[in-house]
């Protein structure tokens, strides 16, 4: 009897001609083309990954202010991985979720509960792009509604997706325990 083949080892790569802070599934998806993909496959790799956010791939009923081009950024992201699919390379999306929000986002005036703590890093010069004002506060009622109902919805209309690298805690603010030192409380 034979041993079960193990399967093969996934080797990602980031493709790093592209801003990791901008938005490139929507601006940067022409980068990804049949040159592209031809060197990721001749460097052994078999999948690459690349930076998304929820609020920016799906539409959320209770934060249709967050559509922002979501729409077209799911066409692109699904060019991409058909792209990869015919060199045999999947597509995976680094998402560090959940992430925190700005100051005056109008989710707060349906979930003021969704304010999570302020971060002191969204006043600071080099940060202010992309560090949140506030934590996502995951006591909230809309927490569900946003992980698990947003991850059905990216999984339903990029279905070919290889899969998500989710990242819960970092060096940004993202929910209210994301940066706490555990062995000071």
């Amino acid at each position: 009897m034979m041993a079960p083949k193990s399967p093969g080892r996934e080797l990602i790569l980031r493709n790093c001609q592209t801003d990791f802070y901008g938005d490139e599934i929507l601006s940067e998806w022409q980068k990804f083309d049949e040159a592209y993909f031809d060197s990721v496959r001749d460097g052994g790799y078999t999948a690459i990954w690349l930076r998304g956010q929820l609020r920016d791939l799906v539409l959320f009923e209770e934060a249709p202010h967050w559509n922002h081009r979501n729409l077209e950024r799911v066409e692109a992201l699904n060019r991409i991985v058909e792209q990869g699919a015919r060199y045999d390379v999947g597509v995976f999306l680094y998402i560090n979720e959940p992430k925190g929000f700005q100051e005056m986002d109008p989710i707060f005036e349906k979930y003021p509960h969704l304010k999570g703590p302020f971060n002191p890093l969204s006043e600071h010069p080099l940060c202010t792009s992309h560090e949140p004002s506030h934590a996502f506060c995951t006591q909230c009622e809309f927490t569900d509604t946003y992980l698990t109902g947003g991850f059905q919805k990216l999984f339903e209309q990029c279905p070919k997706i290889r899969g998500v690298i989710t990242i819960t805690a970092s060096e940004v603010l993202t929910h209210c325990y994301s940066n706490v030192d555990l062995r000071n409380l």
